[in-house]
C-alpha cells in the first residue's frame, strides 16, 4: 500500500482526535438525539449543516480549480455530503468494520480529485 499524501495525513490527524475519543463520540451522539426531540435544536442544526455542507462545497470547488488535472471531476455538492455523512458515521456510530481514518483519508482525497494514476 503506498504512503498517505500530504492530503490524507492532514485529514487523518485531525479526523482520528475527533472520532476516537469516547467523550466526542457520546457528546456528538448525544446531539443527535436532541435534534430528534427538540424543534429548537433541529433548526439550528439544519442551518449549521447547511451551512458546513456549503463550506465544504466551496472548498471542494476551490481544490478542483487549484489542480491542474484536467480530468472530469465528482459535483462538489456530492462530495461534500458524502464527506460530512461518513465523517459523522466514524464519529458518533459503532464503527467495528469500518475502514480505517487513513482509507477514508484517500477516499475523500479520490472524491475530491479523482483516484490517484
Amino acid at each position: 500500500m503506498p504512503p498517505p499524501s500530504r492530503a490524507a495525513t492532514i485529514s487523518s490527524s485531525r479526523s482520528s482526535t475527533c472520532s476516537t475519543q469516547s467523550p466526542g463520540a457520546g457528546l456528538l451522539r448525544a446531539w443527535y438525539e436532541a435534534v430528534l426531540e427538540e424543534p429548537q435544536i433541529a433548526r439550528f442544526h439544519a442551518e449549521w449543516r447547511a451551512s458546513t455542507l456549503a463550506v465544504i462545497t466551496a472548498t471542494v470547488a476551490a481544490a478542483h480549480k487549484a489542480s491542474p488535472s484536467k480530468l472530469p471531476r465528482r459535483d462538489p455538492v456530492v462530495v461534500a455530503w458524502t464527506i460530512a455523512t461518513l465523517s459523522r458515521e466514524m464519529a458518533i456510530h459503532d464503527h467495528r468494520g469500518a475502514p480505517d481514518i487513513d482509507t477514508l483519508a484517500r477516499l475523500f482525497e479520490d472524491l475530491v480529485f479523482g483516484p490517484a494514476a
